[in-house]
């Protein structure tokens, strides 16, 4: 019995496709010596040669070319019984707690792809809930949800857990329409020195409080915070009723709301998908493959 791994076939039949050492290794993320090396192992094994090797090109040998096409059938004919084990999937009944947090927007991203999960899998029950950032927090560690949605600054206040980039955030000020910084075309972290503050409260981040103080010690001024908050809609109506200003995701979308991205946009507040380290369950396999599989169609698009 031949010692052949699939990963080698792989490696194989993408050497065939480039006839180019160089070529191949950056198609599969590997360096060019450790492809060569994986080639000799291979030869090695079958004992005979595969390639014809010299300074200026590759070439199959007869048995390489024999090979070659029957391993590419294999290879098509593994990836479709994949394909097939999953469509199975979408026989599974059962259900999937979401969570997210609602002072970052995350909407229609986590739309598209609770449409396509649920057009794939429309036995499986999808329970999705907006919290703060405790509940959500008591919720996990419950394991009252499956997987949540958090800002990076938040992550140091979870335990045991796998995340990903789910997507990027870009924080801004947001004035009342009734100040005068609104009337200004440009408004900075600088402007907003004595100027009436409000956050969310730090019994639901203290992350999230000590960012917003940290910004503004990083412009030479101690945030005047006047109001702590415990959620999205409370931190708006506050600057909406002129009690203060605030720095939230640019997403608000509010005519007594005026806007001003950050010049420089912090790299904590991206949003990642979290989900208990052990947890495994098909209806959350399934769903986490559907994040990645858009994530990657999305960074193609690019």
């Amino acid at each position: 019995m031949y010692r052949i791994t699939f990963q080698q076939i792989h490696y194989f039949l993408a050497l065939a496709k480039t006839l180019n050492f160089t070529e191949a290794a950056k198609s599969l993320y590997i360096s060019q010596p450790a492809l060569s090396k994986q080639m000799l192992v291979l030869e090695n094994e079958l004992g005979f040669s595969l390639l014809k090797r010299n300074k200026r090109n590759v070439e199959l040998t007869p048995e390489g070319e024999s090979l070659y096409r029957d391993w590419s059938m294999l290879e098509n004919m593994m990836n479709s019984s994949i394909y097939n084990a999953k469509l199975l999937k979408r026989k599974t009944v059962g259900k999937l707690s979401i969570g997210c947090t609602d002072t970052f927007s995350v909407d229609e991203m986590l739309s598209k792809v609770l449409y396509n999960y649920q057009s794939h899998y429309p036995n499986i029950d999808i329970d999705l809930g907006s919290f703060g950032f405790r509940t959500l927090r008591d919720q996990f560690n419950n394991r009252d949800l499956d997987v949540i949605f958090v800002p990076e600054f938040e992550l140091e206040s979870y335990k045991d857990v796998n995340s990903f980039l789910f997507q990027k955030v870009e924080l801004c000020i947001a004035v009342p329409s009734s100040h005068p910084l609104s009337k200004r075309d440009h408004v900075t972290v600088t402007d907003l020195k004595d100027q009436p503050l409000i956050t969310i409260s730090p019994k639901e981040s203290v992350v999230g409080v000590s960012k917003i103080k940290n910004i503004c010690k990083a412009h030479g001024f101690e945030a005047n915070i006047v109001k702590y908050v415990s959620n999205l809609n409370s931190l708006l109506l506050g600057v909406k009723n002129g009690i203060g200003i605030t720095i939230c995701d640019n997403k608000v979308r509010d005519p007594k709301i005026k806007t001003f991205n950050l010049d420089k946009q912090p790299d904590d507040s991206n949003i990642y998908v979290l989900w208990k380290t052990g947890l495994e369950h098909a209806e959350l396999e399934l769903f986490l493959d559907e994040l990645r599989e858009m994530l990657d169609f999305d960074e193609g698009e690019d």
